[in-house]
C-alpha cells in the first residue's frame, strides 16, 4: 500500500510540476534579456520529445482544443511531451520499486496528469468567461438599441470587458479586420467556450 502511495504522489507531483512549468511560461530571467529562464528550457525539451517519432503518433486534438481554450502558451506537442516523461518517469520509478507490475497503472495516472491539470485551467476559465457574458449581452442590447451595426455592436460591447471573454472577443474581431467574417468568428468563440448565451446572441445578432 505504501508503494501505491508513494508512487500515487510522484505522479500527482510529476503533473503538479508540468502546470507550474505551463504557467511560469515563456519568460526570461530577470537581469538577463534573451536568456531563457528554466520553464522556457524545459518547454524546449519536451517539445522535443512530443516532436519525437512516438510523440507525432499519439492523438493531440483534445490538447489543442484544451490548450486554446486555456489560452496555454504550450503548443500541443510540449503538452503531449510532458504527458510523456510523467508517464515515463513514473513508471520508471514503479518498475525499480518493490511491486513492479505496480509501474503500468501507475504510469497510466501520470500520463493523465498533464491533461487533467490542462482540462482544469480550461474550465476555470470558461467559468470566468460565462461570469462576463451577462455583462457583454446588456452592452450588447445598448448598442444594438443605439442603432449601431451589429459588427459594431460586438467592437463596443467588447471594450468595457477585461477578462477571458473579452480577450476571446478582440482576438475574433482582430481576425475580423483582417478579413475573416464576424458572425464566424463570434460563433466560434461560443463554441469553443462552450457558452449558450452567447451562442443565441450571435445566432440573433447574424
Amino acid at each position: 500500500m505504501s508503494v501505491w502511495i508513494g508512487a500515487g504522489l510522484a505522479a500527482v507531483a510529476a503533473a503538479a510540476g508540468v502546470q507550474a512549468l505551463a504557467a511560469a511560461g515563456r519568460s526570461v530571467l530577470p537581469g538577463a534579456p534573451g536568456r531563457p529562464s528554466r520553464a522556457r528550457i524545459a518547454a524546449r525539451l519536451l517539445r522535443r520529445v512530443g516532436a519525437s517519432p512516438l510523440g507525432r503518433r499519439l492523438p493531440r486534438e483534445r490538447l489543442r482544443m484544451l490548450s486554446s481554450t486555456a489560452e496555454s502558451e504550450w503548443s500541443p506537442d510540449e503538452w503531449v511531451g510532458a504527458k510523456l516523461v510523467a508517464a515515463i518517469t513514473v513508471g520508471i520509478v514503479g518498475l525499480a520499486g518493490p511491486i513492479p507490475p505496480a509501474a503500468a497503472p501507475l504510469a497510466l495516472v501520470a500520463w493523465r496528469g498533464p491533461e487533467l491539470a490542462l482540462a482544469r485551467r480550461a474550465r476555470r476559465r470558461v467559468a470566468r468567461a460565462s461570469a462576463e457574458v451577462p455583462l457583454f449581452l446588456d452592452l450588447l442590447a445598448v448598442a444594438t438599441s443605439a442603432g449601431l451595426a451589429p459588427q459594431a455592436c460586438v467592437r463596443a460591447a467588447t471594450e468595457p470587458l477585461v477578462g477571458p471573454l473579452a480577450s476571446e472577443l478582440r482576438e475574433a474581431l482582430r481576425r475580423t479586420d483582417l478579413g475573416r467574417r464576424w458572425r464566424l468568428e463570434l460563433a466560434d468563440v461560443a463554441e469553443r467556450l462552450a457558452l449558450p448565451d452567447l451562442r443565441r446572441a450571435a445566432t440573433i445578432l447574424a
